[in-house]
Formats: structure tokens, sequence, C-alpha cells
């Protein structure tokens, strides 16, 4: 309405075939009659999930229903929140903007490739400690077995997956090529051994 210029976080759900929309409007529904989902609906919500992004535009936040959204709540931690706290600030005092329409628009790509770099580097470091912990663990004793889940769908003999119990424990599963039928997305396989782990790459082989 007073067309304050500000960084906007924006999220565009993916187009979905008729199965699929149908069981993330299932998985929503029950999320509003209060049933939370399970770590089996997680992962398989995670598949028809997309990534926000930052904009110069307004678009809207889709993921959590607002037209449009920006955030000024944590202006010691984000660089985009501090400036949407000092447009908002100037706006209130009748004051001139501290960033024009088109000195935000240079801002975007910057803060965009750096929140890309923060959350890998997160990620990386909770793959790191995790698999650290469980070199560690297998040390001690060498004869255990995991319970993970599939994250994908087969290739090659090879499915994607994650140890619940471990969550930034992700990895690859080896299949059985004698078996016929092959776990999909949201399956639980039991008595994995896990093959090869390197803490530094963030690699995890499990084999059943």
């Amino acid at each position: 309405v007073n067309n304050i210029p500000g960084i906007f976080r924006s999220y565009q759900s993916l187009i979905l075939g008729d199965q699929a929309q149908s069981e993330y409007e299932s998985m929503k529904m029950k999320v509003r009659c209060g049933n939370l989902p399970t770590y089996r609906d997680m992962t398989l919500l995670g598949s028809f999930l997309n990534s926000s992004f930052y904009s110069k535009e307004a678009y809207p936040h889709e993921m959590i229903g607002a037209p449009q959204y920006l955030t000024v709540t944590s202006p010691l931690r984000r660089f985009p929140d501090l400036v949407n706290h000092m447009q908002i600030h100037r706006f209130i005092q009748g004051l001139p903007m501290c960033f024009t329409q088109r000195e935000i628009s240079k801002l975007i790509d910057d803060i965009q490739s750096r929140d890309s770099i923060l959350k890998n580097a997160s990620r990386q470091a909770a793959s790191y400690w995790t698999l650290k912990y469980l070199k560690n663990s297998l040390l001690k004793s060498q004869d255990q077995s995991f319970e993970v889940m599939v994250t994908s769908v087969p290739q090659v003999g090879l499915v994607r997956c994650v140890l619940p119990r471990f969550p930034s424990a992700r990895g690859t599963l080896k299949l059985n090529p004698n078996e016929t039928k092959f776990p999909a997305i949201g399956d639980t396989v039991t008595g994995c051994k896990i093959s090869k782990i390197d803490c530094l790459d963030g690699i995890l082989e499990l084999e059943i």
C-alpha cells in the first residue's frame, strides 16, 4: 500500500501431478486438523517442496499463505531483516528511505548467493559432526546395523536415504539386486550396515 522498497521472502509451489497434488493437500488438511506429520510424511513432503527465495518484488509466500512476506525480527542476525527494519523505521518517522527500489534490486543477488552459501555451510557442518559421531561409534562396535528411510527412487541399484535417528546423516543405500520389489520413497529399511563413511566429504554409504 505504501510502496516501501524492501527485501521480500517468496515461495512458489511446484506444479504437481494429480496424485502428488492430492497427497500434498491431504497432508495439509491433516495439519489443519491438528494431526502433526510423521517423519515419513515429512520425507514424502520434501519431494513436493520448492525453495524460498529473496525478491525485490512482493510475490506471494505460498508456504505460509501470505500474499506478501518479509522479515524484520532479527536485525542482528540477518542483513535483509536489518534493511527492512531501517526502511520501516524511516517510513514511520517520515524520513527518506535508506534504500531506493533500484538499490534494493542491486542487493538481491548478493543476498541470495550468501544465503545459499550459509545454508550449505550449516548443512555440511551438521553432516560432518553427525558422521564423526557415527564413525566413532563404529570404532567401538563394528557390528552395528541401522534403520534408514528411503528418500529417492532407485537408480542403478542405489537409493538416497537418511537415518531417522540422525537427520543430518544422509547417504546412499545399495539395494539387493536379487530383490524383485524395491523400496519406495518414505519406506523404512532395517538391518543396514555402513560400508563407507567420510566425514570431510560428507559421504555415507550403506548396504543391506
